[in-house]
């Protein structure tokens, strides 16, 4: 297996080891992610595992068996190529506009190939705008509507 891992620069550039430039056009048979996000990057939907875990602030976090059909797969898949997910920056600053601020890690398997994004939402600009909005489309169209969501605790609490 060969793995990339995206790091996180100050000027908001990406270093790689080796560069991988677009997600294939059509969806790959071995297509798996898990998408860390929200504060402390507490919230995520893991298509390994097939679960879902929600932050309950103050009260911890708690985690739900949690699949998608292959047509969603295919949905969330065909918006990381929209948003040319592997080309967006990753996004750090020394002055944070919204404290706390989100925080974000994206792990993708395809063929094999694992790739890792990390990346801060701080909402200080546009830079992470179609971040972002890939995570809200996949939280509020694939994870919010569903019965195993509907069903889980509310938070409790906050952030400080």
């Amino acid at each position: 297996m060969t793995a990339f891992l995206l790091i996180a620069c100050e000027n908001g550039s990406d270093t790689t080891e080796e560069s991988v430039s677009e997600l294939p056009e059509e969806m790959p048979d071995e297509f798996d992610f898990s998408l860390k996000y929200g504060y402390s990057a507490a919230n995520e939907i893991n298509t390994y595992e097939d679960t879902y875990t929600k932050d309950l602030a103050s009260d911890g976090d708690v985690t739900t068996d949690f699949e998608l059909s292959p047509e969603e797969r295919q949905s969330i898949y065909d918006e990381m190529r929209n948003v040319d997910i592997l080309n967006t920056p990753n996004y750090v600053s020394d002055t944070q506009c919204v404290d706390p601020h989100g925080e974000n890690h994206l792990t993708i398997t395809i063929d094999e190939e694992t790739i890792e994004k990390d990346w801060i939402s701080a909402m200080c600009d546009d830079t992470d705008e179609k971040l972002s909005e890939f995570i809200q489309y996949v939280h509020d169209e694939y994870i919010e509507p569903t019965e195993e969501y509907q069903e889980l605790p509310e938070p409790m609490g906050g952030y400080d």
